[in-house]
């Protein structure tokens, strides 16, 4: 790192199809951003690959280089250090060991003069002994991410464009680059070898060589270029790994020196077209948008032949390690797709409840011999809960258990285990996943093994003063084996609560969220992780109470890093499967991993109903099978805008949970899940998942059922009944007609003088029972309580905003620039210019922040407008308003009558 924290951070290494907007998004994270500058070259006016982010204070500086240096994206790490003189210059700037990349993945060397012919080209390295440069460029290739094969296409392109006869030239000189070209159109599938055969046959160039030493007999393939996989042979032409054209002699790259031949050795396989795929699957969004129309059309194209795995199979019998209520859901989604999971627990287990499919193994899943003898029924096993013998597990994976044949016969059965033994060995042990996940770039909390000593705690509290948690290394789980030292006083209870235990202690998290993310895992690679969406949990007692997904008041940029953060902890461990990562959103917005879970998690449970195609327990199925299907993002997405899951714990007696269950299920968006447990004081014993267009409306309807968990929680603990659970509740000015309970139409005015043009609307709103909220915010006396109205107008449930004001008439646009819903202006008439300075200032309004606007002091239309807007998706209030039109049709009709029929002088 350089030496002086500064406000301005370096960014190296960003990708060129990175926005200046995507850039002040990922450093928003870390505080906010003031400005960036793109550093350009000034030769050529093209940028450089690195700039310079400014932040208010050095703090958000150190929080940017802290977390984001090592961030990925679109195939690159960013590097973030401190800028050595911001503002000054560039490549001063810049850190002194860093070298700018190359534009688009191409070389550093400078282009030929436009208008003249090409120089020689350089001699090329040395190959290694017995490869050949067809072998070495379609390795070279494969290892490459679509993208980067993408840009190298795109570049030629460009080149073939502007200047036809340069790109001629260039490929005649250098026909190893024709090759790699032509061998990258084939493995992104964006043509078939009957259309690169027709180009070489209608060539003007040197005539086609015939090179024996590349021609492949009928059946065979050249050296170096393996069969492709049998599954995609010959699909659209395509042709995986082999040569453009079959059978026709292409220019052969020529070697790079002459050199005695040397023994070929054994073809190696190339990277097979799933592995291909995956790589496909996992370009972002944001670059495949990015993409031409043509060329984005051939990518979907691809994407749409996903070939089925040759060794599909859903025959496999799983056994499962313990029997409770994940096991249970676990079973629940086995059953449809026809999985027979064998069980390991005690009898009438959650699990062995609803799975009579198979005969179940009745003792404990900790039992070294009760595990042998599940793993002789089974395929493949795994576990519902990580406390298990990982000994033994070894074992059975590693040497196999004994078995007797129908014969006779004794042999060694080898059973596969997922997650990987070694995976739920190193999570056992808490001190030494956090070891592990720093040893591997995850960002943690510092922690430190002790000894169960006064002076030991004594020391940490020196070195990192308190509070600290104190922790015990194995069998810690809802709080239970932790402990805070809060000060001196504290050591010796703290020593006393986890006595006989091997501890560690570990550096206070002054989080202000507790966030997590499911992940699975599909195979051994440090990449081959989906994540589902991050989301907020809420403990009360040290026990998951709640589940928010999305997490409220959490940046979208925010939740995509704890996605990046989750994937790269679940990549780090052996095995497959679902994982359950725990993550500490900090004061400044960074991330901490606080555990991970080895198993489907309470977390994920949501995942039910908010990914039905999908739950963590379908996918912990799929991916220990090794059928998991791929994602585009490789981002499980939820199928509601927003989703609440509360857990449901047992009370002070075995009813005590009664009235919350009857409550749940007469909710038409919430689903009920009980296991089958018997009821004891802060026992899980099932959980609610509700399901809502929109946060506002989904904790709307879960606040009642919060309350009811509440007192469930007071009775258990022997605390005073809360006699309302609920926040505040926004005024509403009138009796309800239409049975609902929250304003729609939030009504805010600059200045209580103001009011007298607001009441005609008011009434207005009356008459259409459309309920409203009314308050005062003034843009210029209360800016701060302006802009949190503003901005918690979505989450508070409004659908509309009307804005009254006069003279300057800030208040409309102010409120429209901090909400994305709809805001009407009323100008108010002054003292002075009769209302048009109002009406004015309001419908100048600058591009991309829309105010609409009524006449001066006209609030009637004002009402009438957020009611038709309210109107287009509530029938209910566009029938109201029909008969508002019809009504005064009726009116206007009457009154012409009465003025016909007495005339002017008498009406």
């Amino acid at each position: 790192m350089s030496k002086p924290p500064s406000r301005s951070v370096f960014v190296g290494n960003i990708p060129y199809g990175l926005t200046e907007e995507q850039i002040k998004d990922i450093f928003g994270s870390a505080g906010k951003v003031m400005s960036f500058r793109l550093v350009y070259d000034r030769e050529t006016g093209r940028p450089k690959g690195f700039g310079f982010v400014e932040f208010p204070d050095s703090d958000s500086a150190a929080s940017a280089v802290r977390n984001l240096n090592g961030y990925e994206i679109m195939g690159r790490t960013l590097r973030v250090d401190f800028s050595n003189d911001p503002g000054g210059d560039d490549e001063q700037a810049a850190p002194t060991n860093y070298a700018p990349p190359p534009p688009n993945g191409m070389s550093n060397a400078p282009l030929p003069p436009h208008n003249s012919s090409l120089p020689p080209l350089p001699v090329g390295i040395d190959l290694p002994a017995g490869l050949t440069c067809p072998d070495a460029i379609s390795r070279t290739l494969n290892t490459l991410p679509p993208a980067q094969l993408l840009d190298v296409l795109s570049q030629m392109k460009t080149l073939a464009t502007t200047d036809p006869a340069k790109a001629t030239e260039l490929l005649n000189q250098a026909p190893q680059l024709s090759y790699a070209i032509f061998q990258a159109l084939l493995l992104m599938g964006l043509v078939s070898t009957e259309a690169l055969t027709g180009v070489v046959e209608q060539a003007s160039a040197p005539p086609l060589v015939s090179a024996p030493q590349y021609a492949p007999p009928p059946g065979n393939f050249p050296p170096g270029y393996p069969p492709p996989p049998s599954h995609m042979s010959g699909q659209l032409g395509m042709q995986i790994g082999t040569p453009p054209v079959s059978g026709h002699g292409l220019y052969p790259p020529p070697p790079s020196q002459q050199r005695p031949p040397a023994p070929q050795p054994p073809p190696q396989q190339l990277p097979d077209a799933d592995a291909l795929m995956a790589q496909v699957m996992a370009m972002p969004q944001e670059v495949i948008d990015s993409l031409p129309p043509a060329d984005r059309a051939q990518l979907l194209a691809l994407l749409c032949r996903i070939p089925a795995p040759s060794d599909l199979t859903m025959d496999h019998t799983i056994g499962l390690l313990g029997g409770g209520q994940l096991g249970q859901m676990l079973c629940e989604a086995a059953n449809p797709l026809g999985i027979k999971v064998v069980i390991l627990d005690a009898p009438s287990s959650p699990a062995k409840q609803v799975n009579a499919k198979t005969s179940h193994i009745d003792g404990s899943f900790i039992d070294p011999e009760k595990i042998r003898e599940l793993a002789r029924k089974v395929d493949i096993l795994t576990v519902e809960i990580e406390h298990v013998d990982t000994h033994v597990l070894e074992e059975i994976a590693e040497k196999g258990v004994e078995i007797t044949e129908a014969d006779g016969k004794k042999r060694m059965k080898k059973v596969e285990v997922q997650p990987n033994w070694k995976t739920i060995r190193t999570i056992q042990d808490k001190y030494l996943q956090k070891g592990h996940l720093a040893k591997n770039g995850v960002p943690t909390a510092v922690s430190k093994s002790l000894e169960s000593s006064e002076k030991d705690l004594l020391n940490f509290a020196k070195d990192h003063g308190y509070p600290y948690m104190l922790k015990a290394k194995k069998d810690a789980y809802d709080g239970r084996g932790n402990y805070p030292v809060r000060s001196a006083s504290d050591v010796k209870d703290a020593l006393e609560a986890l006595k006989g235990r091997s501890l560690y202690a570990e550096k206070w998290a002054d989080f202000k969220k507790e966030l997590a993310v499911m992940v699975v895992k599909t195979g051994d690679q440090g990449d081959s992780t989906i994540a589902y969406p991050t989301v907020e949990t809420v403990h009360e007692d040290s026990i998951c109470k709640l589940v928010y997904s999305p997490p409220r008041e959490v940046s979208e940029s925010l939740q995509k890093r704890a996605q990046e953060i989750a994937r790269k902890a679940v990549g780090c461990l052996w095995g497959k499967g679902v994982f359950g990562v725990e993550l500490f959103l900090m004061s400044d917005d960074s991330l901490l991993v606080n555990e991970i879970a080895p198993r489907p998690h309470n977390s994920g449970h949501y995942t039910i109903e908010a990914c039905p195609t999908m739950s963590q327990y379908k996918s912990q199925l799929l991916a220990i099978l090794g059928i998991m299907p791929f994602f585009p993002n490789s981002v499980i997405p939820s199928m509601f805008p927003a989703t609440i899951m509360l857990n449901i714990l047992g009370g002070a007696s075995e009813s005590s949970h009664e009235d919350l269950v009857k409550r749940a299920v007469t909710i038409p968006t919430a689903a009920l899940h009980m296991y089958g447990k018997a009821s004891k004081p802060a026992r899980k014993i099932g959980h609610i998942t509700l399901v809502a267009s929109s946060m506002s409306q989904a904790q709307e309807i879960m606040n009642p059922l919060i309350g009811l968990a509440g007192g469930i929680r007071a009775g258990r603990k022997g605390l005073p009944v809360p006699t309302s659970h609920f926040p505040t509740a926004l005024p509403i000015h009138f009796p309800l007609s239409s049975g609902l309970t929250k304003p729609l139409v939030a009504v805010t005015m600059g200045s209580d003088s103001d009011l007298n043009v607001l009441k005609p609307g008011l009434s207005l709103l009356k008459t259409l029972s459309i309920p409203f909220h009314l308050t005062i915010t003034s843009a210029h006396r209360t800016p701060g309580r302006m802009t949190e109205f503003a901005t918690q107008a979505a989450s508070n449930g409004f659908k509309v905003i009307i804005a009254a004001a006069g003279g300057a008439a800030h208040l409309p646009g102010m409120i429209a620039a901090s909400t994305p819903l709809p805001v009407i202006g009323v100008p108010v008439k002054g003292s002075t210019l009769d209302g048009m300075d109002s009406l004015l200032s309001i419908v100048q309004m600058p591009r991309g922040v829309p105010v609409a606007t009524v006449a001066i002091n006209n609030s009637i239309n004002a009402a009438l407008l957020a009611a038709r807007i309210l109107g287009t998706s509530d029938p209910v209030i566009f029938t109201r308003l029909e008969k508002y039109m019809k009504d005064m049709e009726v009116e206007v009709v009457g009154k012409a009558g009465r003025l016909e029929d007495l005339g002017f002088e008498e009406y």
